[in-house]
């Protein structure tokens, strides 16, 4: 600041105006001027380096007596605290070093001025009324010389939120006087019988002075619950303020379920049953299921439970592409090592957890985590970043080359992003391919044509913190078009009709369970069923499932095995004829079919009358839903229930 800058200054102060300073350069040519003097202050020049300053207080018997703030280092503002010593003004803060960080006033005539060290920028703001806001609000109400008593909360409301029964929970409310007379605070009083306050019955509060107000709620009943923290004070303007409280208290959702669960099946045959979740809260239960080998090792499956498999395999998953460059939405991207983020229609399971939004990246992989922008492919898994990831083709690519595109498939509960005609940041190369993901976390990855380099990517995916994951290849030959990748952390003897839903408090829900022995031989098969919950004391539980597949005897007494089930043909396209049949003494006037795709989710549903004059019945499927869509080429099982029978068994549909 300049002499002739000062010297301006000090003219609109003799003339009765009011100044607030705040920063570092208003003391960078201090001489040939009264500027300093008028102020009550010293100009010393530039203070220390950050670690010199830790916290700033209000001094003693000044309206910031309450005040203490952090002092932010490693900002660009704590290089620049200027030190001021005092002249004829006050100390209103210090640093925990008194040399510096001073804020010093002056009141001369009608004028009042303040000079500070402090950058606001470089403090942190604490509980209460030590803000940078209220700070620079009382310096306001300073310079101005406000003298109406004026009172301030320091919430419009509170919420104490939700917690358990007995739970108690607490939070504290601050008032503050930020007018120049005393404040008289007369009453402080508490409507709503669920809660309950400990504060002052009347106090008076000088300017800047504060007290607090501790309201608490003691959870003794379930419910939500209302009140309201009733202040009376003489500010003419708000002489009753009312501050609304709120709080509940519920038992949280608690899933219960099965100890264990066991099926049984002849070779080639399936079994199905039913187990119950219930909810023993007062709130709704969330839950997902997810079922994983019992004793994970490490290589696939990894630690936990993610296994691969390729269209090169024997029962390998079937290469499909689906191009949604017409049915889905045009994505743009913003430039190299760029992301977008993107909507799923549901929440996907990936290493224990729901997302219910997914980053898709420039450089050919998709992530939970908080950013995408690595170009950089790694082995996985590995600690360093990204992780929490599904890497279908993760190599430095040109987000400039080719198209992006994401549709949500809702009759098939999935999501497909395609990657089409994309380069290597080079230029070289025209890769094209897509993800598919599903309801129930299984991960598809399909690759239409794949040109140029194919032995710089990195393919699987990884868990949050990189500790565990799947590698399918690292910077190796294995890549080729028309090849699809499916990893699942299923078992492929055992599915379910649903894998996510919620439970309403004290009410449960019955899910089925297929054991399928069609490729299996005779033996004990054994899997882990994970119930993932927001049931805050068991989120987890495990239940042990043990398939037992048993020989045929002749000795054996007749069971639902005593229903016989085929379908033909079998592989099909576009039909095929589903036929069972029952002893006449079924005692059932109808027959339930379900259909289900390959991952367990229920797709068409037929009630059958039975007449009870034949033993052979018969529905012809068409390929399509329950909404008469044609379904993709894939596995699909059926399942059929009439009385005490129930048979299963599994088909292919191919186009």
């Amino acid at each position: 600041m300049s002499a002739s800058d000062q010297q301006r200054i000090l003219d609109f102060l003799s003339a009765g105006g009011a100044l607030y300073v705040e920063g570092t350069n208003v003391g960078e040519d201090h001489n040939g001027t009264a500027f300093w003097d008028a102020l009550g202050a010293s100009y010393l020049g530039q203070g220390p380096l950050h670690g010199d300053i830790s916290t700033v207080a209000g001094e003693q018997n000044s309206f910031l007596a309450p005040k203490i703030y952090d002092y932010m280092s490693n900002t660009d503002a704590d290089i620049y605290i200027n030190r001021f010593a005092p002249g004829t003004g006050e100390v209103l803060l210090s640093s925990h070093n008194p040399d510096y960080a001073r804020v010093i006033t002056h009141e001369n005539g009608q004028s009042r001025t303040i000079v500070s060290s402090l950058i606001f920028g470089a403090l942190a703001d604490d509980i209460g009324f030590t803000t940078k806001v209220n700070l620079m609000q009382l310096y306001l109400n300073f310079l101005t010389n406000k003298q109406e008593p004026t009172i301030q909360a320091s919430e419009e409301s509170i919420d104490l939120g939700l917690t358990m029964p007995n739970g108690a929970i607490s939070d504290t409310l601050y008032i503050q006087n930020i007018g120049g007379s005393p404040l008289d605070v007369s009453s402080i009083t508490l409507s709503g019988n669920a809660f309950s306050i400990s504060a002052l019955p009347s106090v008076e509060l000088a300017f800047g002075m504060e007290t607090p107000i501790i309201v608490t709620y003691p959870a003794a009943n379930s419910g939500d619950f209302t009140g309201s923290v009733d202040i009376i004070s003489n500010d003419l303007t708000n002489t009753v303020l009312s501050i609304p409280v709120s709080a509940s208290s519920y038992q949280p959702p608690t899933v219960n379920g099965p100890t264990s669960l066991t099926g049984e099946a002849q070779p080639g045959e399936t079994a199905s049953d039913t187990f119950t979740l219930s909810n023993s809260g007062e709130l709704p239960l969330d839950y997902w299921l997810d079922i994983r080998p019992d004793n994970p090792k490490a290589g696939g499956p990894d630690g936990f439970g993610y296994s691969w498999t390729d269209s090169n395999d024997p029962g390998g998953p079937e290469y499909s592409w689906e191009d949604i460059s017409a049915t889905g939405t045009l994505l743009e991207l913003t430039g190299s090592n760029s992301f977008i983020e993107v909507d799923l229609p549901f929440g996907f399971p990936f290493y224990g957890s729901i997302h219910n939004q997914i980053k898709i990246t420039s450089n050919g992989y998709l992530t939970f985590h908080e950013d995408g922008t690595d170009r950089t492919n790694d082995p996985i898994p590995n600690v360093v970043y990204p992780n929490d990831s599904l890497f279908p083709f993760w190599d430095n690519l040109s987000a400039d080359s080719g198209s992006l595109y994401y549709w949500q498939d809702a009759a098939n509960n999935r999501v497909i992003i395609q990657y089409s005609d994309w380069t290597l940041s080079s230029g070289y190369g025209n890769y094209s391919f897509q993800i598919h993901l599903y309801n129930n976390g299984d991960i598809y990855f399909y690759y239409e044509h794949m040109e140029g380099t194919l032995t710089s990517a990195t393919i699987g995916i990884e868990n949050q913190d990189g500790t565990d994951g799947l590698q399918i290849a690292y910077n190796e030959p294995y890549m080729e078009d028309q090849l699809a990748i499916k990893i699942s952390s299923g078992i492929p003897w055992l599915f379910l009709d649903a894998y996510t839903g919620t439970i309403l408090p004290g009410d449960a829900v019955e899910v089925a369970i297929t054991f399928d022995a069609t490729t299996l031989s005779v033996g004990d098969y054994t899997a882990a069923l994970h119930v993932n919950s927001n049931d805050p004391i068991h989120p987890q539980v495990i239940i042990p499932t043990t398939l037992h597949v048993a020989p045929v005897s002749a000795d054996a007494p007749l069971t639902n095995t005593t229903m016989t089930l085929q379908n033909f043909p079998n592989p099909f396209n576009p039909s095929t004829t589903i036929s069972f049949s029952l002893p006449r003494d079924a005692a059932s006037s109808s027959a339930e079919l379900q259909i289900f795709n390959s991952r367990g989710q229920l797709i068409r549903s037929e009630s059958l009358p039975l007449d009870g004059t034949s033993s052979t019945h018969s529905f012809v499927w068409d390929g399509t839903d329950k909404n008469r869509a044609t379904m993709a080429s894939g596995l699909y099982f059926y399942r059929v229930k009439a009385g005490k029978f129930t048979a299963s068994k599994k088909m292919l549909l191919m186009k």
